[in-house]
């Protein structure tokens, strides 16, 4: 019979852990995996859709696509962020960017010892600390499209 223990952190259908081998890789790189895994899945439902005379678009499923997003979302980052910069990053923490994006310093949008710390409760909780994170250097904010 096995033996029960206890989880000291939330593990769930996706197994999104410390030691899951993809949460540990850095965010290109998980996002290179995902498009190269979304754009064979988008080309074998093209196929598929052909062979039974279905239409399929398949640029708009790619443009329809998360990772796809995202990945025109940082590389938009680093075109108009100058590395070296301190931003704060406003995505409730759904892109799991890290402290550091290609030589960028990455606050979250609320944070706590460098963590996201949840949403603000109101708009005066927002400004301070903007205006606190303004102090450690932040001179850019950057809303992912996820927030809205």
């Amino acid at each position: 019979m096995g033996e029960v223990r206890e989880l000291h952190e939330p593990l769930g259908i996706y197994r999104w852990h410390s030691r899951n081998w993809f949460a540990n890789r850095p965010l290109e790189e998980r996002v290179l995996i995902e498009v190269e895994k979304f754009d064979f899945y988008f080309q074998q439902l093209e196929n598929w859709s052909r062979g039974l005379e279905i239409p399929c678009d398949l640029e708009k499923a790619k443009g329809n696509s998360w990772f796809h997003m995202l990945a025109q979302a940082l590389e938009d980052l680093e075109k108009e962020v100058p590395q070296g910069s301190t931003m704060v990053l406003v995505d409730e923490d759904h892109w799991y960017a890290g402290p550091q994006r290609a030589g960028r310093k990455v606050l979250p949008s609320l944070e706590k010892e460098g963590k996201f710390w949840g949403l603000p409760g109101n708009d005066q909780v927002r400004i301070r600390e903007l205006r606190r994170m303004m102090l450690q250097g932040a001179r850019y904010v950057v809303f992912s499209w996820s927030t809205f």
